[in-house]
């Protein structure tokens, strides 16, 4: 039996996890399809819509934060 490591993603918000498509060594990495990163979070697809509506309802008001 041999020892298998693979990357996974958990969105900070929901808790949602993604296996990472393919795996090597480094400490780079790609998120997988729709999944994106909010400073130093990782958000899945839905939350990342989220965020995105609620980013672009803030800035069409004009309140930047």
């Amino acid at each position: 039996m041999s020892l298998v490591k693979r990357k996974i993603f958990i969105c900070d918000h929901c808790g949602a996890i993604k296996l990472a498509e393919r795996y090597d060594c480094s400490f780079s990495y790609t998120l997988p399809y729709g999944w994106g990163e909010f400073g130093r979070n990782h958000l899945c697809p839905s939350c990342y819509t989220a965020w995105g509506n609620l980013k672009n309802q803030a800035e069409s008001e004009g309140d930047n934060g």
